[in-house]
């Protein structure tokens, strides 16, 4: 099973050292992509690198955010299933009047 933390504010994530570090390594990342100007093989080399290191850090950003995003998803997906039954059944009462309401009209107007 995944590791996942309940957040309750901002501040929680802000101060998460893998974050820090995550987000540090990003902005040197963005920083070197904006500035690295390939002209030979060996800067191009250098672009290849920068690109790999800046796919592992963001895949590594998405996991950490799904670690705290995560528990707060599921408890959303147990108060939507919470409602989605009561609000089913008085849709499905309400489809059903109208049909009966319908198929009386027609045959009051035949």
């Amino acid at each position: 099973m995944t590791e996942t933390a309940l957040v309750k504010s901002l501040a929680d994530i802000e101060r998460d050292k893998e974050v820090k570090t995550l987000a540090e390594r990003a902005i040197d990342i963005g920083g070197q992509g904006s500035t690295l100007a390939i002209t030979d093989d060996e800067s191009l080399a250098k672009a290849g690198e920068i690109r790999l290191e800046a796919q592992r850090i963001i895949k590594a950003l998405d996991a950490r955010r799904k670690f705290f995003v995560d528990p707060h998803n599921q408890f959303v997906k147990l108060i939507n299933n919470f409602f989605a039954k009561p609000a089913d059944a008085a849709t499905a009462g309400w489809r059903s009047l109208g049909d009966k309401m319908v198929k009386y009209s027609n045959e009051v107007d035949a």
